[in-house]
């Protein structure tokens, strides 16, 4: 399981993953499916500060496959 707030949120987002969960790699793509960031996990948390207001998708490539969140950013 993974969790992400704030959401909605105006540039940071934590993320609390579950203890049996591994993330290898975050991808952020936008409304239309362009990848537009790719993150390793540091300190549980990413900054989507340079990017300008609307949906995003983030993809967690974990050891148990990949989980899509929906963020909302202002």
């Amino acid at each position: 399981m993974i969790q992400v707030y704030p959401n909605p949120t105006i540039n940071q987002v934590n993320i609390k993953q579950s203890k049996e969960l591994s993330i290898f790699e975050i991808n952020v793509y936008d409304i239309n499916g362009k990848m537009v960031s790719n993150f390793k996990i540091i300190n549980n948390q990413i900054s989507l500060a340079s990017h300008a207001s609307g949906l995003y998708y983030v993809k967690f490539n974990t050891n148990k496959g990949i989980i899509t969140k929906k963020i909302i950013l202002k």
